[in-house]
């Protein structure tokens, strides 16, 4: 079944747009530093946790089901790998990262940016995606949502 995706902009151009503006908002409206240095350092921690889970959660889908950021739809359900703990362990592992760089950079403006990304792919994205998997994989993704948590 070929199910037409809801236009959202697409993540690979959303995820840098966000990353530029917790940047942009960081040097030129840091609001209040939250962090310094060397406290800011504990943020590679979390960048390099993030960029893992990501790399593997990206190479488990390559090998898994057509991945194509262009709304070519899956042909297979992944449910393993980092799959098999989070339906959405890409978007975990870019806020992982986001959290990484806020740290880094330890202004408050740099965490709300964070919490705005989170919350959009919370209500926006994720909801719009699971929508497209009950459609195209029914029962089999209903039974994978009772398995694996949203997040973690």
């Amino acid at each position: 079944m070929n199910v037409k995706p809801r236009r959202l902009l697409p993540l690979l151009y959303f995820v840098p747009i966000i990353l530029l503006l917790l940047f942009i908002l960081h040097f030129f409206f840091p609001i209040q530093m939250l962090l310094g240095f060397p406290f800011t350092l504990i943020g590679l921690a979390p960048l390099i946790v993030g960029l893992f889970l990501n790399l593997q959660a990206t190479r488990t889908l390559q090998n898994r089901t057509t991945f194509d950021s262009n709304g070519q739809n899956p042909k297979n359900l992944v449910t393993d790998g980092f799959f098999r703990y989070s339906r959405n362990p890409m978007y975990l592992g870019a806020v992982i990262i986001g959290l990484g760089l806020a740290t880094l950079l330890g202004s408050l403006v740099s965490f709300i940016v964070i919490v705005v990304f989170f919350l959009l792919l919370h209500f926006l994205y994720i909801p719009t995606e699971e929508t497209q998997l009950k459609i195209m994989f029914g029962k089999e993704y209903v039974d994978y949502m009772k398995l694996a948590r949203k997040w973690i």
